[in-house]
């Protein structure tokens, strides 16, 4: 599900409510390993938006390819890309070594 370099999206790209469900759908499928659907993204959050507004926003990040959705009615699953940008965004939250970026980002 990789999208050509030009294609690429960054979390700096997206906006905050993009950015906000990105995280979550991330978060959920870290714990759960299941795909992430706009109803539950709705009731685990404060976002204050509705399923439908979840549901958008995730079809936008789908066209972005940061997430799939392995048959029509599931929620979405993050791609590899979607990792390695959430990977990305935790490791400028935190002030780390090179040496431990590079070790992080030879994992992913």
């Amino acid at each position: 599900m990789e999208m050509s370099a030009e294609k690429r999206t960054t979390i700096k790209e997206l906006n905050e409510r993009s950015r906000a469900v990105f995280r979550q759908v991330v978060d959920a499928y870290l714990e759960t390993g299941e795909p992430a659907g706009s109803h539950f993204i709705s009731k685990r959050t404060n976002l204050n938006l509705s399923a439908a507004t979840i549901r958008n926003v995730m079809a936008d990040l789908e066209a972005a390819g940061l997430l799939f959705s392995p048959h029509t009615s599931a929620g979405r699953i993050p791609t590899d890309r979607a990792f390695q940008l959430y990977l990305s965004d935790l490791v400028n939250l935190f002030e780390i070594t090179l040496n431990q970026k590079t070790e992080l980002e030879d994992l992913y």
